[in-house]
């Protein structure tokens, strides 16, 4: 395996190998195949392998993303590619080491004394879960925040949150949450991080590419549990 500027997680048990994948994307081949995606996970039962690493990706949870050991050490990363590029520049050579650890980004550990703001959660919406190939969709993320009266209210923050899709290959989310279809079928699930300035936290949103394919659209959009109507 030759790593360059990527950031990734690996743990295992017996019976389970769960992989995170933090920053730029990481490709697998053996028994499962694939390309894994920043921001998300793959969770691999060893007994039963999946017969195509989409089948085991998820969104890598927030509390694996905010903990203290996982970002110190991207931190590092930062670190060292900053003096590996130093070093190749000063030796001639124009190229940098990678862009590892970009996702860090605006998103900040919880600090000490630092109070928490009213913020419970994200949630994404759209118009359809349907795009047609080579097709665009406006995405909006919506957070959840009880103001200083107690009361709840939404918050748009599309433009602030970090965007992230399930299959490059397939779909891309620009800065402003427009998500691009590329020429190729498929479902991608759609991933939005905004950090309230103690703390990260995501919503999730699933979109098909390709005509005549079907999604539930029944269920309410929620956010921990509680109905929002996006504005």
């Amino acid at each position: 395996m030759t790593v360059r500027g990527t950031a990734f997680l690996v743990t295992s048990s017996q019976t389970r190998l769960m992989i995170d994948q933090f920053d730029d994307s990481l490709a697998i081949s053996g028994a499962v195949s694939g390309t894994l995606e920043p921001g998300f996970s793959a969770s691999l039962n060893l007994a039963s392998l999946p017969s195509s690493l989409m089948n085991a990706v998820q969104p890598t949870t927030d509390d694996v993303r905010n903990d203290h050991w996982v970002q110190s050490q991207l931190r590092k990363d930062v670190d060292f590619a900053k003096r590996a590029s130093a070093i190749r520049r000063e030796n001639g050579s124009n190229d940098q080491a990678g862009n590892i650890g970009k996702e860090l980004g605006p998103f900040l550990l919880d600090q000490v004394g630092a109070q928490h703001s009213g913020f419970h959660g994200i949630a994404i919406s759209a118009p359809t879960q349907i795009v047609s190939v080579g097709g665009t969709l406006q995405l909006k993320a919506d957070a959840l925040i009880t103001d200083a009266t107690g009361q709840e209210a939404t918050k748009d923050v599309t433009a602030l949150a970090n965007w992230q899709v399930s299959d490059r290959s397939i779909a891309s989310i620009d800065a402003a949450g427009v998500l691009t279809a590329t020429q190729k079928n498929g479902p991608v699930m759609i991933v939005a991080r905004w950090n309230d300035g103690t703390h990260e936290h995501s919503g999730t949103f699933v979109v098909s590419i390709g005509a005549g394919v079907q999604i539930d659209t029944t269920s309410s959009l929620e956010i921990n549990g509680v109905p929002v109507q996006p504005q």
